[in-house]
């Protein structure tokens, strides 16, 4: 084993578990839980409790210790919910385990919520909202995080939308909040809203929570655009990462006769781009979650387009982008093309050479480049 590797087996009170990653990220050799989960799951088992939610679990580190006091988990991550079916599964553990995706609010009777709590607070306000919306008065929310990822503004959020919090002693650079829910305030808990007008696209677009750039057209994907203008007699399309669907909608009304295939890790993403697609009248288009192409087989696109994210959660990291640069090989006929834009510091010309062969950085500006790289008939790598 390499010594940078770290033992997946995580002891916890409720006993020792087999945990991995998901299969994206189990290469950055990284545990699939940390100081917070361990955390949590001591506090809990000093008082446990029947039918509780779990909320932006990661990997099944609460999911898994948890499975028979939980009635749902609420993940908004493809990767994620993955990665929990699979560690139950190596650790045998019954598929009783209730996933509600977060383009849905729980409705599920329950006394407990422990969330982990996560980066963007535009969906943590929404998720507290829900979680008041749905837990009884007097029932409590437990919060868990690493103190060098949470704030103050959160702290203080948590007491405006869902009530009086308690702050717990750090623990190894960790840290619990406990909040009780103390009335039945009605506050809006609508998935969609307003996003923005792109007048050169004649584009409408709607946001959810947790979708990337949801109120602004994203810098990197309009550059992008830019350099796609003269393509032609491309007919299957897929955008890696559609995130509220803007590559996606563009490239299905300037190619009617194309079909897109918009790909997201993110739920709320994916529900986002459906919306888009809908509201804007453009049917040449199916949308789907999903661990970026691989659900599609060999041959199966001319065309693919991405605008990869170098982090997951917390975690700077290039295995998402290669993960999707991979794929797009696997999935591109010959001759095929992808087309990838990137912020300026980011070395994915070295990733596209060791996949393609080679890479071509079309246009680049003061913030971002674009790539292009064509697959020839010669093996691609399939590590």
């Amino acid at each position: 084993m390499n010594k940078y590797m770290t033992e997946p087996l995580f002891n916890t009170p409720a006993g020792t578990f087999i945990l991995k990653r998901d299969s994206v990220s189990q290469s950055v050799n990284l545990r699939a839980w940390d100081a917070a989960d361990e955390y949590l799951l001591d506090i809990f088992h000093q008082s446990p409790a029947e039918r509780i939610i779990v909320i932006n679990d990661h990997f099944g580190a609460l999911s898994i210790p948890l499975s028979t006091y939980i009635d749902t988990v609420w993940s908004d991550s493809f990767l994620s919910v993955s990665a929990i079916h699979e560690n139950a599964a190596a650790n045998q553990i019954p598929a009783h385990i209730h996933i509600t995706r977060a383009d849905e609010i729980p409705t599920a009777r329950v006394s407990l919520a422990l969330m982990r709590i996560p980066k963007n607070n535009q969906f943590f306000g929404w998720q507290l909202k829900c979680l008041h919306h749905l837990l009884p008065v007097n029932a409590e929310l437990w919060l868990a995080g690493m103190d060098k990822h949470i704030t103050k503004s959160q702290f203080d959020m948590v007491a405006d939308i869902f009530g009086p919090v308690e702050f717990l002693p750090g623990r190894k650079k960790a840290r619990i909040w406990k909040a009780r829910k103390t009335d039945e305030r009605q506050h809006s808990i609508d998935l969609f809203k307003s996003g923005y007008q792109l007048d050169k696209y004649q584009l409408s677009m709607q946001q959810t929570p947790n979708v990337f750039s949801g109120n602004r057209p994203d810098s990197g994907s309009l550059f992008l655009l830019e350099q796609l203008t003269s393509l032609q007699g491309f007919t299957h399309i897929a955008d890696s990462g559609c995130g509220n669907g803007l590559l996606s909608l563009v490239m299905a009304r300037n190619l009617t006769q194309a079909h897109i295939t918009a790909v997201d890790e993110s739920f709320q993403a994916v529900a986002c781009c459906q919306e888009n697609a809908r509201q804007n009248n453009i049917d040449n288009i199916t949308v789907s979650a999903g661990n970026g192409l691989q659900a599609y087989g060999p041959n199966s696109f001319d065309l693919v387009l991405c605008n990869p994210p170098f982090h997951q959660g917390t975690t700077l990291t290039e295995q998402l982008a290669y993960w999707m640069f991979k794929t797009a090989a696997h999935t591109l006929r010959t001759n095929g093309e992808l087309w990838v834009v990137a912020n300026r510091h980011l070395d994915y010309p070295k990733i596209l050479r060791g996949l393609f062969g080679h890479s071509q950085m079309v246009k680049q500006n003061n913030r971002f480049k674009v790539y292009r790289v064509q697959k020839s008939r010669n093996k691609q790598r399939s590590d």
